[in-house]
């Protein structure tokens, strides 16, 4: 009998000691609604029965912990187990120093998740969901700039120095000014991870399970932050009426998006293994 499975983290600061603008200051990207995302995802998750289902909040969220903990979540899992990973925090952007991004000419870099002291890439999480089984099921939920490939691929060019508009709107992104300043201050740290990642990618070879990403926007798109919670996460609520939502992904998906601005439009995509049943489920189905 299938089991389900759930690590739920949501950052509304991040360390000012790694984060840092071009000049140096120190950045915090305090947010608002994360951390409540990570406790109502939890709350989803507990009554669709699954059987362990756990939530990390800010200062907890650290890259060894993450890493950490997908890997003891692959060793649990078996062929047709389910495991629900939700992120609610900043999107970010790092150099592709392994040129995984080259053949997309409108990128050129990595994205990322801004965990607490450092940011994680996609080229990490890619590699840790080659650790799951043949089979099983994975369900990615990112409320976070950027990200409509996080999964794997993207690149959102703006120039904006903070993560407010001039309608006081919030967005869950790292203005240039920090993705610049961070990169930099940072570049060997990030440039010594990457070739281990690439080498324990190559070790790993192909992913095996059905890797399912709905994210909060586009990859050229920004994810808004309210003060309960994200824009998304809001609207996925709501479409999932404590339950009441019948359909597949590609309805819930869909009735999403018909909740959200033009502006802020979720993506549904896959990767991994093919597998058409799993398409065909109620979302969260054990």
């Amino acid at each position: 009998m299938a089991q389900a499975y759930s690590l739920h983290l949501g950052l509304n600061y991040v360390d000012p000691t790694h984060y840092v603008t071009s000049a140096g200051q120190g950045w915090n990207g305090e947010l608002y609604g994360c951390e409540n995302d990570a406790r109502d995802l939890a709350a989803l998750a507990r009554q669709q029965g699954f059987a362990q289902s756990e939530i990390a909040l800010t200062q907890e969220v650290t890259a060894d912990f993450v890493d950490s903990s997908l890997r003891r979540f692959a060793d649990l899992m078996k062929p047709d187990d389910l495991f629900l990973l939700t992120y609610s925090g900043h999107g970010g952007q790092l150099t592709d120093f392994n040129d995984d991004e080259a053949q997309d000419e409108k990128d050129g870099l990595d994205e990322t998740w801004c965990l607490y002291d450092r940011q994680m890439s996609d080229d990490e999480l890619y590699m840790l969901w080659a650790h799951f089984p043949l089979g099983s099921r994975l369900l990615v939920l990112s409320d976070s700039c950027h990200s409509g490939s996080v999964v794997k691929n993207s690149f959102y060019g703006t120039s904006t120095t903070d993560n407010r508009t001039a309608e006081g709107k919030r967005y869950r992104f790292m203005p240039r000014s920090t993705r610049v300043g961070t990169n930099q201050k940072n570049k060997e740290q990030y440039e010594a991870n990457d070739k281990k990642v690439t080498a324990e990618a190559e070790e790993q070879g192909r992913v095996k399970a059905c890797v399912r990403l709905i994210s909060g926007c586009q990859s050229d798109q920004l994810s808004q932050d309210l003060d309960d919670n994200g824009l998304f996460t809001m609207q996925l609520k709501n479409v999932w009426a404590d339950g009441q939502f019948q359909g597949p992904y590609s309805k819930f998906v869909q009735a999403i998006k018909r909740r959200m601005p033009e502006e802020q439009q979720p993506n549904h995509m896959t990767v991994g293994a093919r597998n058409a049943a799993y398409g065909r489920q109620r979302p969260f189905t054990v």
